[in-house]
């Protein structure tokens, strides 16, 4: 199984890139989709070209219609965890994955980055944490 100092090894400095699912730019979704694939398992894709780069101003949630698919709501989180960020408007725009030391793995405008759950950018933005329904059975 991978761990997670490979995890951040591969992908950390990798460009943020709007769609991106390959290694040459990720978003926040292909970034959780290709860690997830390196553990093994194949996540849901959104249709490409399915979202704008300004989708979330626009009150779709497509996190949230989707994650139900595989994914179930966890309220103690655990490493490999995914974790779902909200916006002003309440729609989950963001999505990362739980890395252990209370920190995760994400996308923003500077690439792929380890951040602190706890810190003062992320804690209230925070909608929730999610596992992978396979990963709980």
């Amino acid at each position: 199984m991978i761990t997670e100092k490979r995890i951040i090894e591969k992908y950390v400095g990798i460009p943020y890139r709007h769609g991106g699912r390959d290694m040459s730019g990720l978003d926040c979704w292909g970034l959780v989709k290709n860690v997830y694939e390196d553990l093994g398992y194949e996540l849901f894709d959104l249709a490409e070209g399915s979202y704008s780069i300004d989708w979330s101003c626009f009150g779709n949630n497509y996190f949230i219609e989707n994650y139900h698919k595989q994914w179930e709501q966890v309220y103690v989180s655990m490493a490999y965890d995914g974790v779902l960020f909200r916006n002003r408007k309440g729609i989950c725009d963001h999505a990362g994955i739980v890395l252990s030391g209370n920190k995760f793995i994400h996308t923003c405008r500077a690439g792929t980055v380890v951040s602190g759950l706890n810190g003062k950018a992320w804690k209230d933005k925070i909608y929730g944490f999610y596992r992978l329904k396979r990963m709980s059975e």
